[in-house]
């Protein structure tokens, strides 16, 4: 039978070098890393699957409740996600540059 790995655990010094936010630049490469630091920092503090957080939809994040809804789950079904005050003031920098219709896009 074939077994599964087990997860990698990033250690909290890892996940914050992770999470570091890159320059506040409108240059492409500045907006990416600000992008990777949104995503990453969401993923850690909220527990969201790589899956749903890039599913997610700019409609999908309440920003006055601090909530998340993910409507594409691993079992299929939608369930709110509460978002801590950190994760949240990051992501209304986010979005505040994001003008599009999905949260985060990722190029193919």
């Amino acid at each position: 039978a074939h077994r599964r790995r087990p997860p990698y655990l990033y250690s909290p010094k890892q996940l914050g070098e992770l999470a570091l936010e890159g320059p506040e630049t409108d240059s492409y490469a500045g907006f990416r890393k600000l992008t990777h630091a949104t995503l990453f920092g969401l993923l850690a503090c909220t527990g969201l699957r790589i899956s749903e957080a890039l599913a997610l939809l700019i409609e999908d994040v309440d920003l006055k409740r601090g909530l998340i809804v993910v409507r594409e789950s691993k079992c299929r079904h939608s369930r709110l996600i509460p978002v801590h005050p950190t994760a949240k003031a990051r992501l209304v920098k986010y979005a505040a540059k994001r003008h599009q219709k999905w949260l985060f896009v990722v190029s193919a």
